[in-house]
């Protein structure tokens, strides 16, 4: 089972309730390195980055890797203008 401390996520003394830490993902690599960015559920063992979409919990002892968001452009479709128009 994995631990904060291995994950690198430091809880700066919490126990419970959710916090808002700095992400050992990304936060290097910003321009605001400070910036906690990191949501973390202490109670519930799971964690979320808003930047890098970095995401997972403690309490099954396996974390999720970085998901990709995947888009589609949608199609072109022109259509035909009537005379009135």
């Amino acid at each position: 089972m994995a631990t904060w401390a291995e994950l690198g996520i430091d809880l700066r003394g919490h126990s419970s309730g959710e916090i808002k830490v700095v992400c050992p993902k990304c936060s290097h690599t910003r321009t605001k390195k400070s910036y906690p960015c990191l949501n973390v559920n202490i109670d519930k063992g799971v964690f979320n980055c808003w930047h890098c979409s970095w995401s997972g919990g403690i309490g099954t002892g396996a974390y999720m890797q970085q998901i990709k968001k995947s888009y589609r452009k949608p199609e072109f479709r022109p259509t035909v203008m009537s005379d009135p128009a």
